[in-house]
């Protein structure tokens, strides 16, 4: 459902104390947060 570099993105924004959340930046200027997902591998 999501690209495969989203769970990239997830994992390190939520490492970073994103507060649960990750972030899709799909352009630097940009950054769309969305609600936690289950932790995928």
């Amino acid at each position: 459902m999501y690209p495969s570099f989203w769970r990239i993105r997830h994992v390190f924004f939520r490492s970073s104390g994103g507060g649960g959340h990750g972030c899709f930046q799909p352009v630097l200027s940009e950054c769309w947060v969305f609600p936690d997902l289950p932790y995928l591998p």
